[in-house]
């Protein structure tokens, strides 16, 4: 998030700044893998709906077989894009992977 200039449109870039979700996994860096999704997260609402996701509190759960899932988001703070380009889902999903 630009916090020198709060009112630019968020850059939610997943890709840069971290490794694979399976480096990450296996290397014991969890808390760093749910937040990678949650930029994801983030980045699809954005370029689908229109929305940037300001702050949000998100549950995460592992189970008996070491998935990691989304379990609860809530206190959800948006805005609408400043440059609001939205794009249909499948477009969306393409690009972000």
């Amino acid at each position: 998030m630009n916090e020198d200039r709060p009112h630019d449109e968020i850059d939610y870039d997943f890709k840069k700044n971290f490794p694979t979700d399976y480096t990450l996994i296996s290397n014991g860096q969890e808390e760093a893998y749910c937040y990678k999704e949650c930029l994801k997260y983030c980045y699809y609402i954005s370029k689908v709906k229109g929305i940037e996701i300001l702050k949000m509190k998100v549950d995460f759960l592992k189970d008996e077989n070491g998935f990691i899932w989304l379990f609860y988001a809530s206190g959800i703070q948006q805005r609408r894009n400043k440059n609001s380009t939205t794009m249909n889902s499948k477009d969306a999903k393409e690009k972000s992977l």
